[in-house]
């Protein structure tokens, strides 16, 4: 039997319930303190106010940033109890949301934001067994069961295709974005097509040796669990286009048309490929779903092009903190070549943290909604550190650092980062096919016979990639298809980190618990 784990949004359960996803050790059972503590709903910090600190404390422990310091870290319990600002039991970026608005003076139904809510440390901790353990709830995994972990999945397969993609000598030192998850997403539809080694290749390396089915479910709720706000939108799209012409009228067969009409909510065109109003229709869908952004994905349909499976996914952001007018200012940055003018974003964060190990340095920025922007550079300057840090980077080692970050507490860390934006384009056949996604490409060893009823013989003839990015003082704004303090009170002694993206350095838009990415890119030259 076969299982999938999921944890698709920022979703830390408070320490309140049995089933807390915090490890907890043994706790003696005989212990019972009753004394109470009584803060405000909504006030993270614990600091007796309500703002936009606590929206950021909130989004710090949904991405697991701050974490108990042992099993009995009463401050850190009572944190989360308070930051559950919608009462669903849970900790995670839609109560940083439902703060955000209630400081906006955003009216917010139902909210208990701001009640006077008194607790014991009883009522806090979890609850004790009679053999002294804590219940948590969950599942032991039988020998047979086979466990599909889609986030390593999809961050495994990510980063091999983003370092793969790198090292083509086109983009090898370049800037460069792919977007990782609309690829996935592309290759998945076509993959419940495919059958012998054809399938083999492909779902082996999407879905991490796993099963097509799991990635199905896992990437439907993936899908599923995209929200929209008033300070973030992430949306996705998937449509098939068949050709209708008399030429290449071929029958889909209906359970490959179901299996993607219930994973991937697919939009079926049946559609004349000789009629250029297709070409356009094609790119005017691509075009709707992306904000205008990427306006023509085909240039062409190829004479004897039968389908057309396409994903499109577009991200908008506003940072939690946002940089002001006098935030910004110009300076260098050095590129491997040349030097060249750029406008920085400058902030200041005091108990903020940072990334460093003994390569590399960098930070992360949130923004509202449960994403992060992630950006690390070698500790060494010149190419061939880059190249380095890039060759050795994988969805393991960045979610590492992006969870186990340095600084807190008496740490004052100073950030800079560039504004840019850009456009970039990808034929991905050379670089699925490096990967060893082989056969899906070959004419006559290709094998999807459980697309057409009539066994038609298909293969890949195209993989295009094309993703967008504008990176500004108010957040982020990425698509593909495939964001003055003053103190009357003595501060006391801090240490200083200052970080400045001045030179090249490797991002990725993730995230905020799962540290998935949803855009991995580069940026060498301004």
């Amino acid at each position: 039997m076969k299982k999938y784990t999921t944890k698709i949004l920022c979703t830390v359960l408070s320490a309140v319930l049995a089933t807390s996803a915090i490890p907890f050790c043994s706790v003696s059972a005989k212990e019972n303190v009753t004394e109470g503590y009584t803060y405000k709903i909504g006030d993270s910090t614990l600091d007796g106010k309500i703002n936009i600190t606590d929206a950021t404390h909130i989004q710090r422990i949904s991405a697991e940033l701050v974490s108990p310091k042992d099993d009995l870290d009463i401050a850190y319990y009572l944190s989360a109890f308070y930051s559950d600002a919608n009462g669903d039991k849970e900790v995670n970026v839609k109560d940083a949301t439902e703060i955000q608005r209630y400081c906006a003076d955003y009216a917010v139904t139902d909210s208990k934001i701001g009640t006077d809510i008194t607790v014991t440390k009883n009522d806090l901790l979890p609850s004790i067994s009679t053999d002294d353990q804590v219940s948590t709830g969950d599942e032991t995994a039988t020998q047979d069961e086979v466990i599909f972990d889609g986030e390593k999945s999809v961050g495994t397969f990510s980063f091999d295709l983003f370092k793969t993609a790198y090292k083509n000598e086109n983009n090898i030192g370049n800037n460069n974005l792919i977007s990782p998850l609309s690829v996935i997403y592309a290759l998945a539809m076509v993959t419940n097509g495919a059958d012998g080694n054809t399938y083999k290749q492909l779902a082996d390396k999407i879905s991490n040796n796993g099963d097509i089915s799991d990635l199905n479910a896992y990437l439907l709720e993936y899908a599923n669990a995209l929200k929209n706000n008033s300070f973030s939108k992430v949306s996705m799209a998937n449509s098939v286009w068949n050709n209708s012409n008399e030429k290449h009228n071929h029958p889909i067969i209906p359970q490959f048309n179901e299996t993607l009409s219930k994973y991937y909510n697919t939009e079926l065109y049946s559609r004349d490929f000789e009629d250029e109003n297709t070409l356009n229709e094609i790119n005017s869908w691509c075009s709707d779903n992306t904000d205008g952004m990427i306006e023509q994905i085909l240039s062409e349909l190829p004479d004897n092009a039968v389908m057309a499976l396409i994903n499109a996914l577009f991200f908008e952001a506003k940072w939690v903190e946002q940089y002001g007018e006098y935030d910004v200012t110009k300076g260098d940055f050095v590129g491997f070549d040349k030097t060249s003018q750029a406008e920085y974003m400058h902030s200041s964060d005091n108990d903020g943290t940072y990334i460093s190990d003994n390569n590399v340095t960098g930070f992360s920025k949130q923004y509202m909604g449960g994403y992060s922007f992630v950006a690390i550079m070698p500790n060494e300057s010149g190419e061939k550190a880059f190249n380095d840090m890039i060759s050795t980077m994988d969805y393991e080692r960045l979610l590492s650092l992006y969870k186990n970050q340095k600084g807190g507490a008496g740490y004052r860390v100073n950030t800079s980062m560039p504004k840019f934006k850009g456009e970039y384009s990808y034929e991905m056949k050379d670089i699925l096919k490096d990967m060893g996604i082989t056969d899906a490409f070959e004419p006559s060893v290709a094998d999807f016979s459980k697309i057409y009823a009539d066994n038609l013989r298909t293969f890949i003839s195209t993989v295009t990639h094309k993703t967008a990015i504008e990176n500004s003082e108010a957040g982020t704004k990425a698509a593909a298809v495939t964001a003055i303090i003053m103190d009357a009170e003595c501060v006391p002694d801090l240490k200083t980190v200052n970080i400045s993206l001045d030179r090249p350095f490797m991002y990725a838009i993730v995230n905020s618990s799962t540290g998935t990415p949803l855009f991995i890119g580069t940026i060498t030259s301004l």
